[in-house]
């Protein structure tokens, strides 16, 4: 057995991470104030994506160093002491007793519970009972709502005592004592209680950046088994709102059971439920729910390359625009709305038997001519999986090939990378050093600091140090800057007494929106228009357009037709739209892309940056490319697929 090094301090890390995030999720059932639950959000994720940085630097790491870094400020600083130090944050167990004495009243109508007082009688409630409410987890070692979960179902010393103290409450606050019937009805309802809350939590609204560690995890432990597997289903699809998250294994004698058993104890996981069901042949498949992870992993097992592109396809184009195009018309398929039917249909058509023993004479599930040999054989060009929700995709693969688009490998460097100069973790000198050792194929690299926190007075002496000291014939480094837009259309240099020997010194600008977000639309649109005409060549582009960030921020209020003009705009101008890599934003979003290639017919001009704040972020690209991919963009049009820029 594989065992993946996972350390006792990397463990508790990872638990405090999870239980702020339970805690803020049952925060966001009680507490009406969302601005503080948003700052909450942002903070995890900014704390899972420093996690994931630290391992990767150093796996022997402790909560010591996570908590050395400035980066981590003093409000979350000591949210994380304050786990540490009681297993649990002080108010978890007040929002905890609050969010099910709320699922008991709504369920239990009992005379005089319901009046119009009745979150005032809540907080009399638990004012008067937290102390023992607390003792009682306390006691029985519950410090998230996992582990009550499993005891209120496994453990009959913990249900009897804490079904009995609700009932108290009750008999008290009624002024008599219950009859049996209600007191099994609250019984009933407190295991209901806490399961809608587990639900609820697994349930919550998901997106790539909450997702992609465990998925990164378990990719990692896939490859290092020397597993043969492909990735299928909304992420290949480069979906944002990922629903499943599908490895197809190509099966050579594994033990179905054991294999997740192993992947679940070396990966620190745990299976909220699991699913499974036998398809054709010896295929089986693997629905597996994790605690830790708010989409399902499907694991689907088979020995046949021919069931393993059938069933990739399944997945690529089910809950497409698409789906009944390609099913029906092109696969002669009507029975495809569950898998098991799908590939019985596909299996029993005579027309494909041929097919069939053709690809299962191939031995190798990497052999990149396989979805090729496929699609040929009904006269279409291969379509990335990408594309396959694109509108009139199938049409357009019958005579344009997708050779063009973009690949990680035709990327010649990143334009947008932050330092410890800002609000960056490493220096310019590491940043070069993993470059060199990680990007061999980048000819250039653009430091693009935050210009509020750099000393405009030492700009000229940074770029003779870059000049001198880190450049070299096989990597250029820029200097550039990140510059906020203002409400009117101002950046920062415009504001300076003196700014010629500033701009003489820096070799692009990236224009930003980094406040004033809730303009109204028609002074949101003004004042990025005053930045896409300015006469300054030093503005390469507008970065991260929209200003959201996923789960957390919502896009500033811009029609699509704003957003179109100002890309074309841009373009016009000889400046390009970033597409920002981190996994924060994915900004612009593809759908827009897609409508200027369809309003225009052409592709905008693009800049796919990572935004690194870190050097691990740098390996954010490849979401950059996949973007740029989904959105029909080829590689011509992508500023740094060119050998050499400014």
């Amino acid at each position: 057995m594989l065992k993946v090094s996972y350390t006792h301090n990397i463990k508790l890390i990872n638990e405090i991470i999870n239980k702020f995030k339970e805690y803020t999720f049952l925060l966001s059932l009680s507490d009406s104030n969302k601005e503080k639950i948003k700052y909450y959000k942002r903070k995890i994720k900014f704390l899972q994506d420093f996690f994931y940085f630290l391992i990767n630097q150093n796996p022997s790491f402790n909560l010591e160093n996570f908590l050395d870094f400035k980066k981590i400020d003093k409000n979350i600083y000591q949210k994380i002491l304050e786990i540490k130090d009681q297993g649990i944050f002080k108010s978890f167990y007040r929002i905890l007793f609050k969010n099910i004495l709320i699922q008991i009243f709504s369920k239990l109508e009992i005379e005089n519970i319901f009046y119009n007082n009745e979150i005032d009688l809540i907080d009399k409630i638990i004012n008067k009972n937290l102390s023992n409410f607390e003792r009682i987890l306390k006691e029985f070692e519950i410090f998230t709502l996992r582990e009550l979960n499993i005891k209120i179902k496994y453990s009959k010393n913990f249900k009897l005592r804490f079904s009995n103290f609700f009932v108290d409450i009750f008999n008290e606050f009624l002024e008599r004592k219950i009859n049996k019937y209600i007191k099994s009805l609250i019984n009933i309802i407190i295991k209901e209680a806490i399961q809608k809350l587990i639900d609820l939590y697994y349930l919550q609204d998901n997106f790539f950046y909450e997702i992609y560690f465990k998925f990164k995890e378990i990719k990692d432990y896939l490859n290092e088994k020397n597993i043969d597997f492909i990735i299928t289903n909304s992420i290949s699809r480069f979906d944002l709102d990922i629903n499943e998250i599908t490895f197809i294994i190509y099966n050579k004698s594994i033990n179905f059971k054991e294999f997740i058993k192993e992947l679940t104890y070396n990966l620190n996981l745990n299976i909220y439920k699991m699913e499974n069901q036998k398809l054709i042949e010896d295929d089986y498949i693997f629905k597996v729910y994790f605690y830790e992870l708010k989409v399902p992993i499907i694991f689907l097992f088979s020995s046949k390359i021919f069931n393993i592109l059938i069933y990739d396809l399944y997945f690529t184009y089910k809950n497409t625009i698409n789906e009944e195009i390609f099913f029906k018309e092109i696969l002669k398929i009507k029975n495809y709305i569950f898998l098991k039917n799908f590939i019985r249909s596909f299996s029993k058509n005579i027309e494909y038997k041929k097919l069939k023993e053709k690809f299962n004479n191939i031995k190798d599930l990497k052999n990149g001519r396989i979805y090729e040999m496929f699609y040929s054989y009904f006269n279409l060009n291969y379509i990335p999986p990408e594309l396959s929700d694109y509108p009139n995709i199938i049409e357009i693969s019958k005579t344009q090939s997708f050779n063009e688009l973009v690949n990680i490998e035709d990327i010649k460097g990143d334009l947008h990378i932050h330092t410890n100069l800002s609000d960056g973790l490493n220096s310019i000198v590491e940043i070069v050093n993993y470059v060199k050792l990680y990007k061999k194929n980048y000819k250039y690299i653009g430091i693009s600091d935050h210009v509020n926190y750099l000393d405009l007075n030492r700009i000229k002496e940074l770029k003779s140090y870059i000049k001198n000291n880190l450049n070299s014939k096989d990597l250029e480094i820029f200097l550039g800057v990140e510059e906020n837009i203002d409400e009117n259309g101002y950046l920062y240099y415009q504001k300076l007494d003196s700014n010629l020997d500033f701009i003489n010194n820096i070799d692009f600008i990236n224009a930003s929106i980094h406040s004033n977000f809730n303009l109204p639309e028609d002074q949101q649109y003004s004042r990025l228009m005053k930045v896409v005409n300015t006469n300054n060549a030093k503005v390469l582009a507008i970065s991260h357009l929209t200003a959201r960030i996923l789960g957390i921020r919502d896009p500033i209020n811009l029609s699509l037709n704003k957003i179109l003009n100002i890309i074309n705009e841009l373009n016009k101008n000889n400046k390009y739209i970033e597409i920002n890599c981190h996994l924060d934003r994915l900004d612009v979003d593809y759908n827009i892309l897609r409508e200027y290639r369809l309003k225009y017919n052409k592709s905008p001009k693009v800049v796919i940056s990572t935004d690194s704040h870190n050097v691990n972020h740098l390996d954010y690209m490849e979401f950059g490319v996949k973007l740029a991919r989904k959105a029909l963009i080829y590689k011509n049009d992508i500023l740094n697929t060119k050998e050499r820029v400014l």
